[in-house]
């Protein structure tokens, strides 16, 4: 019976270390736990773009008519026309042409499911003279009566944040130049704060169109390109601030890229 005290004090410890190692293993697997659920994110950029160039000025010469006949004596005319199309149109475009900003965004697809995210986009049209090189704003051409156009989406829906107004200059005197993105929101006031879109959720960003007036336009705006830039990011938004609600705080204004990997372009 002596010996059965330092047994059963063998015992206690053997107990208290086990309980030790289990609140330790409790522990750890609650900060992982803490750690994934505040670090883990993942996001995604799609991009597309496309350049219009205003069709050449008129131009004639005078010259001697000069028939052109064929193999067999007959006469033929022969000419070929650019048909590289996006959507639906020339990259070259005329006076009176309307060019389609029918933009939108869809997460997943027939194949993928996609995370629950929160989503913004940008766009940019410039207007370039190719000649001159100088580059102006829609507006501008519009002040002119030379366009007429609608390039904003629905300010119900989509919020315009700079998300460089927080980011600090790299050397003192720098500027910085802000990030213009569109976010996804719902609500209004202090209830405003980013949307979160579901899986296989279809939304529409624009439904816009730049139309060339066909009587203004002269031949000083000949060979003149809109470059149109469409840009959708999505991130996951079960483990990030909201972009809107917590301005501020959060991955796009910690300036920080994640996986664009794109993997319907390998």
């Amino acid at each position: 019976m002596a010996k059965s005290k330092p047994q059963s004090k063998d015992l206690k410890k053997k107990i208290q270390l086990q309980n030790m190692i289990i609140i330790a293993l409790a522990i750890i697997i609650v900060v992982m736990i803490a750690v994934s659920s505040t670090a883990a994110w993942y996001i995604r950029t799609k991009s597309d773009s496309a350049d219009l160039i205003l069709s050449n000025p008129v131009i004639i010469g005078l010259t001697e008519f000069e028939e052109v006949r064929g193999e067999n004596g007959g006469t033929y005319i022969e000419h070929t026309q650019k048909t590289d199309i996006l959507e639906n149109y020339n990259s070259r475009i005329y006076p009176g042409d309307r060019i389609k900003l029918n933009l939108g965004l869809q997460l997943g697809d027939d194949k993928d499911n996609s995370s629950s995210a929160y989503v913004r986009v940008k766009i940019s049209i410039k207007f370039t003279n190719l000649k001159t090189q100088q580059e102006g704003e829609l507006s501008d051409l519009a002040a002119s009566n030379l366009i007429k156009y609608e390039s904003e989406p629905d300010p119900n829906n989509w919020k315009l944040i700079d998300f460089n107004k927080f980011k600090t200059p790299e050397n003192e005197g720098d500027v910085v130049e802000p990030d213009y993105w569109y976010v996804l929101k719902e609500g209004f006031g202090e209830d405003e704060r980013a949307r979160i879109v579901k899986d296989q959720e279809k939304i529409i960003f624009l439904n816009g169109f730049i139309k060339l007036d066909k009587i203004n336009i002269t031949n000083a705006q000949a060979n003149c390109m809109f470059s149109i830039y469409y840009a959708v990011d999505a991130i996951q938004s079960v483990n990030v601030d909201d972009p809107i609600a917590q301005e501020g705080k959060g991955f796009w204004w910690d300036f920080v890229k994640g996986d664009s990997f794109d993997p319907d372009q390998e």
